[in-house]
Parts: C-alpha cells; structure tokens; sequence
C-alpha cells in the first residue's frame, strides 16, 4: 500500500514531485590520454540520458556530473558534501575510473590520478564516497562504483545493439521515489579486474544501465525493485567478462531498503496531529467527504467530493500532504459569504485517486481574513508548495519566525484581530 494524490480530472496522472529532488551525481574518469577511460564518455552520456528520462516522468532532477581535470578526491568530497538535500531526496552518484585494493576493505580505491601520477596519491574508497552521503540524511541512496578491484589491464569487450524502451513512470516513481535507504554496488570482487571497453565503457556499465531501463520499463504490477537490477547486472557481468576470458562478479551491501510509507511524510503528520490548533467561540469549521470523515479508503481511479462548512464568513484554505512529502494547494482564499454559513458548500474539483498510494492527510484552514501567501510552483492547474509541511501549517495558522527576536515561532495573525481555525482528515487510497 502507497499513497494516492487525489487529483483534479482533468490532469494528467503523472504529475511533478516538489516535496523531494533525485539528485543524479557522476564522477567519472574521462582522460582523453587514457585510451581505456575513453568509453567512460559514452558512459556519461547514457547517464544523462537516464537523468532526464527520469525528469520526464514526473520528478524534479538535480545533475551534477564532474570529470577529467576536474576530477580529485578533494573536490569530490567538497561537491559531497556541499550538496543540499532533503530528508525526502534521493542520491544516485555512479563512480567510474580506475581501481585498485588496498588489502582492507572489499570494496575498492578508485584512483583519479593523472598520467605519471602514483595511484595511491589520489584515490578514494567508494565506501569512503557511500559514507559520506549517509550524513546528508536522505532517503534513498544509491552509490555504484566502477573499476578494477586490482592493478589490471583493459580489454575490449563486445556487444549488440540496445533495444527501444517503453518507459513507465509508475516504475520510475517506484524506483526513485517510493524507495528508502541505501546501496552500495561494485564492478568487481577483491582481486579482480574491470573489463572496459574502449567505444562503449565498461561492461559493468553498460550491463547495469540495460537492466535498470528494463526494470524502469516494467508495468507497476511486477513491482520494479533495484535488486533485481543489481541481481541481473551481476548476472550479465559476469557472463559477458567470462566470453572474455575474465573473471568478474559485482558485489552489493544493501541496507534498510523498502518501498512505500516514506518516514519523513509521516513524521510531519503525526506533528500536526500532537499540535493544538486554535479555538475560538463561535467560529467553527467542519470538512467531510461523500463518503463521510472517518475510515477514509479510495482505491485507484475513485472520485472524492470535498464539503466544507463554516459558522461564519470566512476564506478557506486546502493543503493536501502526500505520503513522499509533496504538498498541494488545493483551495486558497476561498470566500464563503454569510448567504452560505452553517451549511456545507461543496469544494471546486472533483478528485481522482492515483498513485502512488497509502496514508495522506488533508488540512482545512478557516480565517476571517485573507490568508498570507505560500510559496508555490504552478504546474497546469496545479500549485504545488515549496518548503516543508510543518512550515505550510504553521504559516496558515499565522506562525512565523520573528528574526528580529529570539528567533523562535512566535503568532502573528494574518492581520490584526485575526480568527483562525482549522479541520483534518485522514485519507487512505490504495491501487486496485
């Protein structure tokens, strides 16, 4: 079970994702004297073309690709860690040059040295590059390194055409981000070379990046799921480096990995839910459905009606939170005149279920005057919100940060002599 945005019918079903950022890193070794990294560039390229192909499904996409001169363990670990992220983002950083083991650890030393340069002097564990993304405390975390795990040489390796894919986005979403916790994945064992090939790249590369555009092509029913990329990476790698008179099995370390209820969307939740919102006599708000407030559940494609009712004029606002952290501006300044109190108007939709799906929460927001502005992206019909869900709330209940004091939330009414209450519901929506 995953969580459904209900959606206005008339958008498309594969909408934008503003509450989080898949950020696509590569640091690859591209030294144009360096006839083996030559394919690595081929690598890039494909890269990029994995980068956007998730973009257009649906998902806000940061790149940051470094290589050749630009290339030392020094600026690696200062684009690392200068990167921002959210505790909802994802990192996929793909690692390609060459390698060597230093008799430590199994996972290997990639080495970015330049001609005439010691390995040694400017090389970097990838377990070293996984360790420091796991400060940035996100989601999903995705780090491959490809190289050789000892001093070796290159050979060319061979391979057929790529086929045409029929991208999904349900199986990207499911993949980039429904996704949490962290992968570590390899080319080669301790002791083992990295087959590459001069035109295309390594075999590696090239094995991990079919079976993941597989895997992304797959319909939603047969659950696209990174091992099974990795399992069939191995497999493919394995194989083609074998045909080459090579040994060469890729190694994974794969921690916490699941799909669905992401922990950051419901923490916000449970914090609107332990939060007391005002009350004041006399001004009342009541939100419902038509089925009703309480055990909520849409399955995939139903139609939700919204009512709203409030004792006295006022202007309404709906934010609805799904379960990856996106927000939506469902309703905003709203005006409900006297002619209209005390009984329930119905909300301008209606809603579509559609994925992903699970536990969503929808906040109402009653004031008797007009509610400050949140900070939006339009996107069609749609505003999506910028910033956290607890900032959202807060800004609708007239709380801000007063900087010019101590710097803590402090209310502040939208304007003097300002009323506001609110309402919630909780809704479950699930796929058929």
């Amino acid at each position: 079970m995953k969580n459904g945005l209900l959606l206005f019918i008339f958008f498309l079903v594969n909408i934008p994702s503003f509450g989080q950022t898949i950020h696509f890193l590569g640091f690859i070794n591209t030294d144009p004297g360096d006839q083996a990294m030559k394919g690595n560039l081929t690598t890039i390229a494909e890269l990029n073309q994995l980068a956007e192909t998730v973009r257009k499904s649906g998902q806000t996409v940061n790149v940051v690709f470094m290589e050749y001169k630009e290339l030392s363990v020094s600026k690696i670990k200062k684009s690392v860690q200068s990167l921002k992220t959210g505790p909802d983002d994802a990192v996929f950083c793909y690692v390609a040059s060459h390698g060597w083991n230093d008799g430590t650890t199994d996972t290997p030393m990639i080495a970015f040295n330049k001609a005439n340069q010691n390995f040694a002097s400017n090389s970097i564990n990838l377990r070293e590059i996984s360790e420091i993304f796991r400060t940035k405390n996100v989601r999903l975390k995705v780090v491959i390194g490809e190289s050789c795990n000892v001093l070796a040489p290159v050979k060319r390796s061979r391979s057929g055409p790529e086929p045409t894919y029929n991208y999904q986005a349900e199986a990207i979403s499911r993949l980039f981000r429904e996704a949490s916790g962290e992968i570590l994945f390899w080319s080669a064992k301790t002791g083992q070379k990295s087959v590459i090939d001069i035109e295309n790249g390594g075999v590696f590369a090239q094995s991990f990046l079919s079976q993941l555009r597989r895997e992304m092509s797959n319909p939603v029913s047969r659950n696209p799921d990174w091992e099974q990329v990795m399992k069939k990476t191995s497999l493919a790698t394995s194989s083609r480096a074998d045909d080459l008179g090579f040994v060469q099995n890729p190694e994974r370390i794969v921690t916490g990995l699941r799909y669905g209820i992401i922990p950051f969307a419901k923490a916000e939740r449970i914090l609107v839910e332990e939060e007391k919102p005002s009350h004041y006599k006399g001004f009342d708000l009541e939100i419902k459905t038509d089925r009703g407030r309480e055990n909520l559940v849409y399955q995939r494609a139903d139609t939700m009606k919204l009512f709203v009712r409030v004792s006295q004029p006022a202007y309404l606002r709906l934010i609805y939170l799904l379960q990856d952290g996106t927000q939506t501006l469902l309703l905003n300044n709203y005006y409900v005149s006297s002619k209209d109190t005390n009984t329930f108007v119905t909300v301008p939709g209606p809603f579509i279920c559609s994925s992903p799906f699970g536990d969503e929460l929808l906040m109402a927001f009653a004031s008797d005057s007009i509610f400050p502005a949140l900070n939006t992206t339009k996107v069609g019909k749609f505003h999506f919100i910028n910033g956290t869900f607890k900032n959202s709330v807060e800004k609708s209940r007239g709380i801000y940060n007063d900087s010019t004091q101590t710097g803590s939330p402090i209310q502040v009414p939208a304007s003097v002599g300002a009323k506001i209450v609110e309402d919630k519901l909780f809704v479950t929506t699930k796929d058929n």
